[in-house]
């Protein structure tokens, strides 16, 4: 994904869209590892995600960069739920964000792209 795309794609997000993508492009953490992230694994002084509930089943910490930073700041004074982004009805994770990031990609005329996507472009990144 060029960096054109991605500042289309992050334009053309839904709200609760936006930090999701945003944190997918600077973390390369997984779809799942994101709906259920818990303000608990976030350590905002520290600067660090613990994810425990991996694919792998291996724990690991992941730094936060200051652009991430300032989204995480932002939406924990916002918190509602123990989980970092929460489905606004429910405040429970998501169970599905593909047809906002779908909707977001044709708005964005970004074509072919999936979110697991984004985390192969942070790993491109790096």
């Amino acid at each position: 994904m060029s960096k054109e795309e991605e500042i289309q794609l992050l334009a053309d997000c839904a709200d609760h869209l936006k930090p999701i993508v945003i944190t997918a492009l600077n973390t390369g953490m997984r779809r799942n590892e994101i709906l259920t992230l818990t303000w608990n694994c976030v350590d905002l002084k520290l600067q660090i995600i613990h994810v425990v509930k991996t694919k792998s089943g291996k724990n690991r910490e992941i730094p936060v960069n200051n652009g991430l930073l300032t989204v995480l700041e932002e939406l924990k004074k916002r918190k509602k739920s123990e989980f970092v982004f929460p489905n606004p009805k429910t405040n429970k994770p998501f169970r599905s964000i593909r047809h906002s990031f779908e909707n977001a990609c044709r708005r964005a005329d970004i074509h072919d792209l999936r979110f697991h996507d984004l985390r192969h472009t942070f790993a491109c990144r790096m």
